[in-house]
């Protein structure tokens, strides 16, 4: 009936009052529970780190000395009850104790070993103010801040990355790929026997790699072990040659298969590094970007390549090779004539629009290259991303030896490559090791600027940093080259990756400073404009800019009425 009705629904409707009313019960006891769980860590956190300190172990030392004086060895205080119900709380959740903040003598140990290792940008950024205002911030700091603001002024010293080899992986072992359905990156790897190095490029790409990908394995009629990958490795697609098609058509026929939005071509010869897969993706959200590569590395951790550059002759570059890679012209991102097939991502749609490897290149060498050139030619860019890493054998499954083997096409090619490019390569490509600062990041017919400021703008600290970074910004937007210069060379981060991750070259570090007459000496005559700012890096700079013999125009930046500063301090003190 209908009062039966109306009498259910109240029912109910007081039901769903009660329920509401215990979720928010429980969602109260869980935030309290949450509040309880951080105060016993934290708390106890502190009391580990202090028994951890000089003077807890002291005062371990002289508890124990006391309860020997007075015949009271085995009885536990009150506290000590408290540092062992610590240690079993962190270890029942399995919390690691936070290491203790560094005392301000380490600090300022921290500040005098960076000078030390960096004379020249320290002496050069130093002065009687600022020596007063780093004595007041060690005096009025305590130690955690202190040490914040020590890493942002003061950071670690950056050297060649030394790469430490994988561990020994049994050749044997299984590697368990995840199933995805819907995968955005499919890794396409070339394979004709060596399954040792096969095995240990599966492994590393199963340990670094994060996101929805697919792995494919390109079997070219293999004979070793790599015929029964089945049994050692399981989530990947294999794709088996009947006849033996050699690298080209191998990749051409596998990509067939990739159900991923890009197409990651991938040595097997090489192993990947810890996040090196995230910033390739990244610089392909940029719609105009078709092909992305990483910085190839040697297993010593030296810079075997950061992108490519092609001459008028159809000769090439390893851009960098065997330098430091740490160094400011392998840290941006730039656009390059091409990138190594070794580790190259390109849109999957780009690769099906341009039909693969040019068949032209069978069965290796300068595909990779034409390829690049094509992306161009079809109106996209092809850039070289630092942030991303990849070890790269180099030799290990072709060779090195330039007469004979499959290396031999390297000369075959290089020919054929020319043929096809000729133009191209006679519009906008410089004779061999011609101008190679411009030609590293394909900027022959763009505007290049120099800035030099007083350090890497802070944009979100001062006003004229703000300034700065707008400037660089619309400069990049222009179209323009930038480089830029802080009076101080020292890396402050984040804006230094920032700047980089733009497409702007940082010109930081040691080595820069110490170098800094040699470098203008070499670069002006491929810089159009000098960009330089406030009175006192003005001052610091023209000498070493007006010794230059192609010194370019300068263009002064104020910021301020620095103008009505300077001549009040020249009427007061002459």
């Amino acid at each position: 009936s209908r009062d039966d009705l109306l009498a259910e629904q109240e029912t109910g409707a007081e039901l769903k009052r009660k329920v509401g009313s215990l979720e928010a019960d429980i969602t109260g006891f869980s935030e309290k529970a949450d509040w309880l769980f951080y105060l016993l860590e934290t708390d106890y956190g502190r009391i580990l780190q202090y028994e951890a300190s000089f003077l807890g172990r002291l005062q371990r030392l002289g508890r124990r000395v006391y309860r020997t004086l007075t015949l009271q060895r085995g009885r536990a205080t009150a506290y000590e009850d408290t540092v062992a119900a610590a240690h079993t709380f962190f270890a029942d959740h399995e919390l690691t104790v936070p290491a203790s903040p560094p005392t301000k003598w380490q600090q300022i140990f921290t500040m005098v070993r960076y000078t030390l290792r960096h004379p020249i940008s320290s002496l050069r950024s130093m002065s009687p103010a600022r020596f007063r205002k780093v004595l007041s911030v060690i005096r009025s700091s305590d130690a955690q801040d202190l040490e914040t603001w020590v890493d942002a002024r003061f950071p670690e010293a950056q050297s060649a990355q030394t790469i430490i080899d994988l561990p020994p992986i049994p050749a044997d072992e299984v590697l368990a790929f995840p199933e995805s359905h819907k995968p955005l990156v499919t890794i396409l790897i070339p394979v004709y026997n060596e399954w040792i190095i096969t095995h240990r490029c599966l492994w590393s790409i199963l340990q670094y790699t994060e996101g929805e990908y697919e792995v494919i394995i390109a079997d070219d009629c293999s004979t070793d072990e790599t015929a029964n990958i089945a049994q050692y490795v399981t989530g990947v697609t294999v794709v088996r040659q009947e006849q033996n098609q050699r690298f080209l058509k191998n990749c051409n026929s596998a990509a067939e298969k990739a159900r991923g939005e890009f197409l990651l071509l991938l040595n097997n010869d090489t192993t990947v590094t810890e996040g090196w897969l995230a910033p390739l993706l990244k610089t392909l959200d940029a719609p105009d970007v078709g092909i992305v590569g990483p910085k190839l590395l040697f297993p010593n951790g030296k810079l075997q390549e950061a992108g490519g550059i092609i001459w008028d002759d159809a000769s090439g570059w390893n851009y960098g090779r065997a330098d430091d890679p740490s160094r400011p012209q392998y840290s941006y991102v730039r656009e390059t004539d091409y990138v190594s097939g070794a580790a190259l991502m390109v849109r999957r749609s780009l690769w099906q629009e341009l039909g693969g490897f040019d068949e032209t290149f069978v069965p290796a060498y300068y595909e990779d290259t034409d390829l690049c050139f094509s992306a161009r030619a079809a109106g996209y860019k092809v850039v070289y991303q630092p942030a991303s890493a990849v070890v790269h054998y180099e030799g290990m499954t072709n060779g090195t030896d330039l007469g004979g083997g499959q290396k031999q096409y390297q000369v075959v090619n290089q020919q054929r490559f020319l043929e096809k490019w000729q133009e191209e390569l006679t519009n906008f490509h410089y004779p061999n090791a011609e101008q190679v600062s411009r030609a590293r990041d394909r900027s022959r017919h763009k505007p290049s600027v120099l800035i030099i400021d007083h350090y890497v703008p802070h944009y979100d600290k001062d006003a004229g940093s703000r300034s700065t970074w707008m400037y660089i910004e619309l400069m990049l937007e222009m179209g323009w080259r930038v480089q830029l210069i802080g009076a101080n060379f020292f890396p402050h981060q984040p804006y230094t990756e920032k700047l980089q991750q733009m497409g702007v070259e940082v010109l930081i570090g040691e080595h820069m400073a110490r170098n800094l007459d040699r470098w203008l000496t070499d670069n002006l005559n491929n810089v159009d404009r000098i960009f330089l700012h406030r009175p006192h890096i003005a001052e610091q700079f023209l000498p070493h800019l007006k010794k230059t013999k192609e010194c370019p125009p300068i263009t002064f930046i104020g910021h301020d009425l620095h103008f009505l500063r300077t001549q009040r301090e020249f009427d007061l003190t002459g």
